[in-house]
């Protein structure tokens, strides 16, 4: 319902237990069969750890060109998406029917309602008859969530680094951690 109201014309979703954790083979398979129902020619993701594991699967599903990292999208259609570890920003075009983007969420400002919600159902599984054989897909026994004391660093206002030059672990700690740590809280 949220996504709906976000100016997107038409939500699939599934509540499906074969959904319930993460795993790459099903999310896939239930991406594409959404595409596929929607006549969506074009399938886009966050350029997270999640995204850039299951978007390169939906494109070769699909058959579809894919663009990953996403910086922007030109009035000419083409993306805009960094390479060479961002040292150059290029502007290209996937020619395939369909197309498979990740985008870079930092790089967009969050969207905001607008217009009318779009429709919100629920995806129909029947469609892709490997959906229904969960054991094919494994099965996922616990998941731990590790916990730093420092804070994550996409969540951080300021990053601050040091490099050899410090000399030791011990510089860095004293020279670098903790005095900004400190500062931080």
């Amino acid at each position: 319902q949220n996504v709906a109201a976000l100016g997107v014309e038409s939500v699939c979703y599934s509540e499906a237990a074969l959904f319930t954790a993460y795993r790459a083979e099903p999310y896939a398979r239930a991406v594409v069969l959404a595409a596929r129902e929607l006549g969506a020619s074009v399938v886009g993701a966050l350029a997270s750890s999640s995204g850039k594991d299951l978007l390169p699967r939906v494109s070769v599903m699909l058959d579809a060109g894919q663009a990953s990292d996403v910086i922007a999208v030109n009035g000419d259609g083409s993306l805009k998406r960094p390479m060479y570890a961002g040292n150059i920003l290029a502007d290209v075009e996937v020619l395939s029917a369909s197309k498979v983007v990740s985008f870079r969420g930092t790089a967009f400002a969050p969207a905001a309602s607008e217009g009318s919600p779009g429709s919100v159902r629920e995806l129909v599984l029947s469609g892709d008859p490997e959906l229904h054989e969960q054991p094919r897909f494994g099965e996922i026994v616990s998941r731990e969530q590790s916990k730093a004391d420092r804070p994550e660093l996409a969540d951080a206002e300021v990053v601050v680094s040091g490099g050899r030059a410090l000399g030791s672990a011990e510089n860095f700690e004293k020279v670098i951690f903790s005095r900004h740590h400190n500062a931080a809280r």
